[in-house]
């Protein structure tokens, strides 16, 4: 499990659930089957429903597959799904779905440039938090061993704490952003990975130039504890 995942998602791609309306009476026996965790069940069930008539049965019947075959960790078939789902529906979640799949394909490339797209379709429905989106393509970054790549990402999250400044934990929750001390404790193992002890240290110096009073000097406390911890 990646070091993002048991706060938010599992497995690289983000957590999603049926779109917010009555769900279809042909899909009650796939989505129970979700709900109980039986995966199998759900693509048995679900799938003979991917060519129903209704476009809104067909999308549930993608979604029910996709998030399946991303639970079964079958990311290629998966990834198939989620694209079938946003021809259909060319929402912003479903572009990062995408992107995250992608990525525990091993398409790094191809997973950018669907986390790009994300972004593009978000400036104008606002349907994603871009902390939460950029939180996520981090996840399955570092669920396939690829820190370095996902060091841009963390960086970014990191800029949001600077823009913001303040870090009040209520603060911060109101605004979808991860509590400071959720940052610094997974970003550590993150940039272990990718960056050797001046760079972490100057990276995270960096951080602390921009925060209020109080959050400098927790980061400042926490890394002294890290760097001891290390030695």
């Amino acid at each position: 499990m990646g070091l993002f995942s048991r706060l938010f998602g599992r497995r690289g791609a983000p957590a999603t659930r049926l779109a917010p309306r009555s769900d279809p009476p042909e899909l009650a026996a796939a989505i129970a089957a979700l709900q109980a965790g039986d995966m199998p069940a759900v693509l048995r069930l679900a799938q003979p429903h991917l060519d129903a008539p209704a476009p809104a049965v067909r999308a549930d019947a993608q979604r029910l597959c996709a998030l399946a075959q991303s639970r079964l960790g079958a990311w290629p078939a998966a990834f198939g799904h989620w694209h079938a789902l946003f021809e259909l529906e060319p929402t912003a979640h479903n572009a990062l779905q995408l992107a995250t799949t992608s990525v525990m394909c091993g398409e790094i490339e191809r997973g950018e440039q669907w986390f790009r797209q994300s972004g593009e379709l978000n400036a104008a429905s606002q349907d994603t938090n871009p902390v939460q989106a950029h939180i996520s393509l981090l996840t399955a970054l570092c669920n396939i061993g690829r820190h370095a790549e996902a060091l841009p990402y963390l960086c970014w999250i990191r800029d949001v704490y600077r823009q913001l400044h303040i870090t009040d934990d209520t603060f911060l929750h109101l605004r979808g952003v991860p509590f400071l001390s959720v940052f610094l404790e997974n970003s550590w193992p993150v940039l272990h990975a990718a960056l050797d002890a001046p760079a972490i240290g100057a990276w995270y110096g960096e951080l602390i130039a921009d925060l209020d009073e109080d959050g400098a000097q927790r980061t400042r406390h926490w890394l002294a504890a890290q760097t001891a911890s290390v030695h």
